[in-house]
């Protein structure tokens, strides 16, 4: 284990009385059994986690509202300051805690349990549990274990029960165990709370169970199994990070950020989403605060790039698999998104009750953009796929080669349409330059796929439609006067998504135009440090995926799918990274 260089100092106040404040989101570490995301705190609390999928309502919502949400917290009671790390290549939390009398470890995990798809164990079977354990490392320290559910946002009735060994949270239709073996006693805001002390080799177990329907009684696992489930979990991450074939500069962090994408994967059906919270400000009292627990095409396409750039493809062929079943249903109209079921609802709702984070308002659940026009997914879909199936022995198979096909007619069909672009636009559509260069990787990557396995396409019109969409990107989507890219046709604004130009391999990244970008450039206009009125919050994660891949470092020093994928057809790749 490598420590986490970020330490923090707390004052010991009892669990209802701790936080007066928000903690830096930055304070907040990631559990997830690829169905749902825990976010604990460098306080040892767990302030964020929607049990048992992604997308259900919080039990834990502490971080959007410090009064009325939830928590579950474990920590040294009086001052203490802790550190953290992951346990080696795996998504297991270690927090240690430093108080007066000692220190204490805390090992914190979502279970998961290992399964295969085709021959490869790349899919978690989760037990919607959080396993926490506590071990004295020196000294003796004295800990305070708090639980505090509130189902729905924190606005539904939570009935809240202490029993022999720890206590139940009985929502409306949804029950939450906690087992402590301790005795709990109720605190100020409504919680339960109780206390131990732990000396060096000495460790007590602390869990959380979800269940559907209601219960009473809370059944204690015996040590050994949740010993067993702490070794399972931590064999399951290693092997799925060992598969990595990155092995270039910065290959910790690489491994590291592959595990981050991996927790927003849905094994149940191959969904990923773009983000597991809600509501987290684009900036602190801002009002862009939207949910992102929802599949966006685009944002899953750049992330399957990314993980296949660096060897893992499983996740990349349950994607398709999910996305030609939701295709059937939606073939007409293919929306950006998705919820991880499939779903084409999702009604956005603001949940006044909820202060927000540090109060950013509205708090929202759902998301109205989903019905949105965007027609960059069609390239991204198509450049992912191509991706996937130029490596190895990958062939599209016919069900899913009838929908990239379809896909590259919608963007010959509609590119000269106006849209509401990457950044989402809540005001009037338009040409947006991001969107028609996509719909050029859609064509370009579509005559690759089709030439390299022989599959039939309306190649002729892909090309000469390519060539049209190109015409117009270097007329209509470059500034004489800037001498640069713009955001979108005849419009004099910048946008940092033309940076995406040369990565896709539409012009080598020293052109002259994509340079005039640079924001030492005397003389230029910048781009805007907000997005102008209407424009949907940026996704800032959306390119970290392609910015990661230009040119990757591979055991087997041969080019990355993307260099290859990216290079022009008819020559050798046309630009590297910016």
């Amino acid at each position: 284990m490598s420590d986490d260089s970020t330490r923090r100092f707390f004052d010991g106040s009892p669990a209802s009385e701790r936080r007066p404040d928000y903690l830096p989101i930055s304070d907040y570490a990631a559990l997830g059994d690829t169905e749902s995301v825990a976010l604990v705190g460098l306080d040892g609390s767990i302030d964020w986690c929607c049990l048992p999928h992604f997308d259900s309502p919080a039990a834990f919502c502490r971080i959007l509202d410090t009064d009325k949400g939830g928590y579950f917290s474990v920590y040294p009671v009086g001052a203490f300051s802790s550190r953290r790390t992951y346990v080696g290549d795996t998504n297991v939390l270690v927090t240690t805690f430093e108080a007066s009398g000692g220190v204490a470890r805390l090992t914190d995990f979502m279970a998961v349990e290992p399964r295969s798809h085709a021959g490869h164990e790349a899919i978690a079977r989760p037990s919607h549990d959080v396993l926490r354990l506590v071990e004295g490392v020196a000294g003796e320290v004295e800990l305070e274990i708090a639980f505090r559910p509130t189902f729905g946002y924190a606005s539904q009735r939570t009935e809240l029960f202490a029993r022999s060994g720890g206590a139940v949270a009985n929502g409306p239709d949804e029950t939450l165990s906690m087992t402590s073996g301790l005795a709990l006693e109720p605190t100020s805001d409504g919680g339960l709370a109780g206390r131990l002390a732990v000396r060096p080799g000495e460790r007590h177990w602390v869990s959380v169970s979800y269940h559907r329907g209601k219960r009473y009684s809370v059944e204690s696992a015996a040590a050994q199994d949740l010993d067993a489930a702490l070794r399972e979990t931590v064999g399951y991450w290693s092997r799925w990070s060992a598969q990595s074939t990155y092995d270039g500069p910065y290959a910790a962090l690489v491994r590291r950020s592959a595990l981050v994408l991996k927790l927003l994967t849905f094994s149940p059906t191959g969904a990923i989403v773009a983000a597991p919270t809600t509501s987290l400000p684009e900036e602190v009292g801002g009002e862009r605060n939207w949910d992102y627990r929802f599949s966006w095409l685009r944002d899953s396409s750049l992330l399957l790039s990314a993980l296949q750039a660096i060897g893992h493809h499983v996740e990349a062929e349950r994607f398709f698999e999910w996305l030609e079943q939701v295709c059937i249903e939606c073939r007409e109209k293919l929306q950006i998104m998705f919820t991880i079921a499939g779903h084409t609802e999702l009604p956005e709702q603001v949940l006044d009750h909820l202060r927000g984070y540090r109060g950013s308002r509205p708090v929202r659940i759902g998301n109205a953009a989903a019905n949105q026009d965007q027609l960059d997914v069609f390239g991204e879909i198509l450049d992912a796929a191509h991706v996937h199936f130029s490596s190895g022995d990958r062939i599209p198979q016919q069900q899913t080669w009838e929908l990239l096909r379809d896909l590259a007619g919608r963007a010959a069909r509609r590119w000269r349409e106006p849209d509401r672009g990457i950044w989402e636009v809540r005001g009037p559509a338009r040409h947006f330059l991001y969107s028609k260069l996509l719909c050029w990787v859609a064509l370009d990557r579509a005559e690759k796929l089709a030439r390299r396995h022989g599959l039939g396409g309306d190649v002729a019109r892909w090309r000469a439609t390519a060539a049209e969409i190109r015409r117009a990107i270097l007329t209509s989507g470059c500034d004489d006067r800037l001498g640069a890219f713009t955001q979108a046709f005849d419009h004099r604004v910048l946008d940092a998504s033309a940076l995406a130009i040369p990565l896709v391999g539409f012009l080598p990244a020293t052109d002259r135009r994509r340079a005039a970008l640079r924001a030492d450039r005397p003389g230029h206009r910048q781009p805007p440090r907000q997005p102008p009125p209407g424009v949907h919050a940026p996704r800032p994660r959306s390119f970290r995926p392609r910015h990661c891949q230009g040119r990757g470092n591979r055991r087997d020093g041969r080019r990355t799918h993307r260099e290859r994928a990216s290079a022009p057809t008819g020559s050798s790749r046309s630009g590297g990274g910016l």
